[in-house]
């Protein structure tokens, strides 16, 4: 009976003693960091297929704070705001908004910025407003309003701090951990940051000979995700485009398509163009624009992965702008496997068809944050909480847990089945290891209970979370998967998880 094989299990330092237990009780055949973690000494002892995160527009403080320039930029709107009487009305455009997150862009404001009376659709005239304060504390001034007209002021801002590792760093309460920063991002197209992105990656591959996998966690755009001044989601849209913006970008535009880009295209009308919306013409050939130009940047840095003999996996969401796994540019990519998180049955199938890839791999919920991962927690009720991103707490943290940690990974990742090229020294104890779950006529595990995971046999996905928050939980996840994998496995595997995601 196989008893090795389509399991990842998240590790990281202040654990070698109990890892190699762990990883015979669950038979991983894989591991690998999280965000904000970093592999143990142990790793390459492990005989196991290693993984390491790998962010390309963020992580260097030091260059990001020397290059404020390449931040990555939105589109804004401003709160709705009434005229009570004819005459000058202030508008405080940061309203709502978190001033740990973004920051009004005050360039070529003329340029970019418009005010629009939202009653009668009219773009005030750029000499009919003005603009007073500096960083978040800035108020344009309509100087002519008409009264009981509503108005608003579309403005571009800078992502002070990225999307991801705010809601990591905030969850984890990494403020109290004086080794952590508020990492800034850096945008793709700025030439500085591109030519960072590049050199940043090879010397990273070279120094890390024993890493066989780049988990890319994940590359340039983040989706839509904006919060409020209670430091709360304002806006989400995983499908979002409106986080690319930038004046190179939209300079580019308008060299290509020969006609310019206005904030109005982004904000559209506070709606932010979500999947809700009937897209302009203008928002589709921006969405085209950028899938061409990511995409593009993607296979630079997949390129030089495969140079060092590794392979590339892509994490589904966060950074994914660009790269979605259905959008006709995908092929181009080159990217060997995705790993998705699994919230219900419709995302595990989504994740198991994704086209062109050696292997793809889905991640069970909960994350094991200490916001749910306490005294008085409810975790079995999380993962099903409409809009919760669900959360995991790190064995180094007062409050501990278990982690699901899961795959769903065609034949072609087992090691057996890894090229000669795309091995590290110690893969030939990692071939030997997963010999029984690379053979195609070992037999799935008997029991979806079972300690070594879950077997997915043909037909509708499906998947039953476990109602445990205890610090050592069993596996009981199942997930059927009726999909162009042979056979894959989608088990929950309890491990001492980082406490980050994804």
């Amino acid at each position: 009976m196989a008893t090795t094989g389509r399991v990842t299990l998240p590790i990281e330092q202040g654990m070698d003693a109990e890892l190699p237990g762990i990883l015979e009780r669950l038979g991983a055949d894989a591991v690998r960091n999280s965000d904000g973690t970093w592999l143990p000494e142990i790793t390459t002892q492990l005989g196991a297929k290693v993984y390491e995160t790998y962010f390309p527009a963020r992580g260097n403080q030091e260059f990001a704070l020397a290059n404020l320039d390449a931040r990555p930029r939105f589109y804004l709107m401003s709160e709705r705001v009434a005229a009570r009487v004819d005459g000058p009305l202030a508008i405080a455009i940061m309203t709502g908004y978190y001033a740990m997150q973004v920051a009004p862009d005050q360039g070529d404001l003329r340029r970019w910025w418009e005010v629009i009376d939202r009653t009668t659709g009219e773009v005030i005239p750029v000499d009919g407003w003005s603009v007073e304060g500096e960083g978040t504390d800035v108020t344009v001034t309509v100087t002519a309003a008409e009264a009981f007209h509503v108005y608003t002021v579309s403005f571009l801002a800078w992502q002070v701090w990225d999307s991801t590792q705010m809601y990591n760093y905030t969850t984890n309460n990494w403020e109290n951990d004086p080794t952590r920063v508020r990492e800034i991002g850096y945008d793709a197209r700025h030439p500085v940051a591109w030519r960072h992105m590049v050199d940043s990656l090879r010397a990273w591959c070279q120094e890390r000979p024993d890493v066989d996998v780049v988990r890319f966690t994940t590359f340039f755009y983040h989706f839509t995700l904006v919060f409020n001044d209670l430091g709360k989601e304002k806006f989400v849209d995983w499908f979002g485009y409106s986080a690319s913006v930038s004046p190179l970008a939209m300079d580019a535009f308008e060299a290509e398509y020969g006609y310019p880009l206005r904030a109005e295209h982004f904000i559209d009308q506070g709606y932010y163009n979500n999947s809700f919306r009937m897209p302009s013409r203008e928002f589709r050939d921006w969405i085209d624009f950028q899938s061409r130009f990511v995409s593009s940047r993607v296979k630079e840095l997949v390129d030089i992965v495969h140079e060092f003999g590794k392979e590339a996996l892509m994490f589904l969401g966060d950074t994914w702008m660009g790269t979605e796994p259905y959008g006709k540019y995908w092929p181009e990519i080159g990217m060997d496997g995705v790993v998705g998180s699994v919230g219900s049955a419709a995302t595990c199938r989504m994740i198991s068809d994704i086209p062109g890839v050696r292997y793809s791999e889905g991640r069970f919920l909960p994350y094991f944050f200490p916001d749910v991962f306490k005294p008085g927690g409810e975790p079995s009720r999380r993962p099903t909480s409409p809009g919760c991103r669900p959360a995991v707490p790190s064995p180094a943290s007062p409050s501990t847990g278990s982690a699901m940690a899961a795959t769903c990974r065609s034949r072609s990742s087992s090691p057996t089945s890894w090229p000669a090229s795309r091995r590290s020294p110690t893969s030939s104890a990692r071939s030997t290891r997963s010999a029984a779950a690379a053979s195609p006529s070992a037999p799935p595990s008997a029991s979806a209970s079972s300690t070594r995971g879950a077997s997915c046999a043909p037909g509708r996905p499906t998947w039953s979370p476990t109602p445990s928050g205890t610090s050592r939980s069993t596996p009981t996840s199942a997930c059927s998967n009726r999909s162009r994998v042979s056979r894959s496995t989608c088990s929950s595997s309890p491990s001492t998880t980082p406490a980050t995601a994804p």
